[in-house]
C-alpha cells in the first residue's frame, strides 16, 4: 500500500512539473515578442516622411511602410527590409531561405 501511494505521488509531481514547464512560453519566444513590441513602439513615425512605399519583411512576413522598416540590407543587387532587430541576423545567416 505504501508503494502505491509513493508511486501516485511521484506521478502527480511529474504531471504538475510537465504542466508547469510545458505550458510556459520559452525565453526565446518571450524575447521575440519583446522585440516585436519594441518594433511596434518605434515604428510610430510621421507618415509624411519619404519612403512610404509598402515593403514586406521576408523573415516575419510583416508588411510595413519603407520609412517604418527597422533596417535594410542589399543582397544580389536588391534591397530587403526588416521589421525588427531579430530579422536581419536571421536573413544574413541563410538569405536563400528567404529569397525566392
Amino acid at each position: 500500500m505504501k508503494n502505491i501511494i509513493i508511486g501516485l505521488l511521484v506521478a502527480l509531481v511529474i504531471l504538475v512539473a510537465w504542466w508547469y514547464f510545458g505550458t510556459r512560453p520559452s525565453q526565446q519566444m518571450m524575447d521575440m515578442n519583446e522585440m516585436k513590441m519594441d518594433h511596434n513602439m518605434n515604428s510610430q513615425t510621421d507618415s509624411s516622411m519619404a519612403g512610404d512605399e509598402m515593403v514586406e519583411c521576408l523573415v516575419m512576413g510583416t508588411k510595413m511602410k519603407k520609412s517604418e522598416a527597422y533596417s535594410s540590407t542589399e543582397y544580389k543587387g536588391k534591397t530587403y527590409y526588416f521589421c525588427c532587430a531579430a530579422c536581419p541576423g536571421a536573413f544574413k545567416a541563410d538569405p536563400e531561405k528567404y529569397v525566392k
